[in-house]
């Protein structure tokens, strides 16, 4: 009987190991300029390119309401799908957040990271998805 426990666990382990685990990379840019009376630097909406297995997903410079609307409708693989969201210099706190909000509800993502593309984890991340 414990064989059969057994060789039943390793069936199921099995077929959950089978489910492909698949990986979409948001790149944000936040354009920004030194205003010329003040001297201030002023940053533009975030410009988001999406790297996906997906080619429907892929996008480049679009909005991040735009790539909310992508994350809202990204399906797994019979698995979760795991977000690494990296972008350049900074990033506004109203943009991180409208992209996170298109996470929220849709239960097959995973959140992996958040951080810099031009150092450290980010930025190998970024460099496996760009080649």
């Amino acid at each position: 009987m414990k064989r059969v426990a057994i060789i039943l666990g390793l069936l199921f382990l099995t077929k959950s190991l089978h489910a492909e685990l698949r990986g979409i990379v948001l790149e944000i840019t936040t354009p920004s300029h030194k205003e010329a009376t003040t001297g201030y630097t002023v940053y533009a909406p975030a410009e988001v390119s999406i790297y996906s297995d997906e080619e429907v997903e892929r996008k480049q410079k679009v909005s991040a309401a735009q790539a909310a609307d992508v994350l809202k409708h990204a399906r797994g693989w019979k698995s979760a799908v795991m977000i690494i969201i990296v972008f350049h210099n900074t990033v506004r706190p109203e943009d991180l957040i409208g992209i996170l909000e298109g996470m929220n509800g849709n239960s097959d993502l995973m959140l992996g990271y958040v951080g810099s593309a031009d150092y450290g984890p980010g930025k190998q991340d970024l460099d496996k998805v760009r080649n």
